[in-house]
């Protein structure tokens, strides 16, 4: 870096806009998250007596 002149800044500089231009938006990602960690929440919600159920009534089977 010591040995770096105002142009090969500016040529960074450049790249750094370059690439930022190519970003998308985050937002349709966490949205399609939340989404999916609500309907696993749901499931899980349903599912969980059933679960609870079968794991009591096994102690020795799940001790191992």
């Amino acid at each position: 870096m010591a040995n770096a002149t105002v142009d090969d800044l500016d040529e960074t500089e450049a790249n750094r806009r370059r690439f930022t231009e190519k970003l998308s938006n985050p937002a349709s990602f966490l949205w399609t998250m939340l989404i999916f960690l609500i309907i696993v929440g749901f499931v899980c919600s349903i599912l969980y007596r059933q679960a609870a159920q079968a794991f009591q009534t096994n102690p020795g089977l799940n001790g191992l």
